[in-house]
Order: structure tokens, then C-alpha cells, then sequence
């Protein structure tokens, strides 16, 4: 099920996939320069500065809510790992993926690098 997260909105995924500035000791937050609103298990995002809209899955919505305050990524792996059966690594790989596209989409701050 983790895998879903990269079809959680219309961005090709292969772009950014070698992006490494997200590890699991990395501190993120949701950016103010978005707004969103939950739909039924799914979240749709308006990005202010240059009016993207993406529309989370069920999953991705998970980690987005997760990020109101700001988190420790390995928390929200470890908050998935908890809901969803999937390997540890896989998890951890598609986290990671998904928030530097965020945090390169101006979707997620990242409060604290380690």
C-alpha cells in the first residue's frame, strides 16, 4: 500500500527521485504558503505561491496531517509502519521521495536537518 504514495498527485516522480535532502533524523512541517481541506480520507492542497493544486491519497493524507506540528520524519515512518503492513525500508524510501518532492513543491519546510 506505501507504494500508492507515488501516485498520490500528478507529478513525475522520476524527476525527483535522486533528491536526497530528507533522511529520517530530518524535521519537517506543513509550508504556509498552502491551503487544504480534507475530502472524505483524502486532502486536496492549493499551493498560494504559484497555484498548483494536488490531491493527497489516503496514505499521503496520513503524512500530511501527521506534519501539522513539526515531526521527525522516522515518526511518520513509524506511524505508517504501525497502520500499514509494508518493509521498513520500503516505507522509509517512499517517505523520504514524497516529502523532498513536498519540500521541492514549497509544500513542506524542513525545520531541522541532521
Amino acid at each position: 500500500m506505501i507504494s500508492n504514495l507515488r501516485s498520490c498527485y500528478n507529478v513525475s516522480w522520476w524527476f525527483y527521485i535522486d533528491m536526497n535532502k530528507i533522511n529520517l533524523d530530518t524535521v519537517v512541517s506543513q509550508s504556509e504558503n498552502q491551503v487544504g481541506c480534507n475530502l472524505d480520507k483524502e486532502v486536496v492542497l492549493l499551493n498560494i505561491a504559484n497555484g498548483d493544486y494536488y490531491n493527497l491519497d489516503d496514505i499521503a493524507s496520513i503524512i500530511w496531517e501527521d506534519m501539522k506540528e513539526a515531526v521527525e520524519v522516522r515518526g511518520l515512518v513509524s506511524n505508517l509502519m504501525e497502520k500499514y503492513s509494508v518493509e521498513r525500508s520500503v516505507c522509509e524510501k517512499d517517505v523520504c521521495a514524497l516529502l523532498n518532492t513536498f519540500v521541492e513543491d514549497g509544500l513542506v519546510n524542513i525545520v531541522k536537518e541532521r
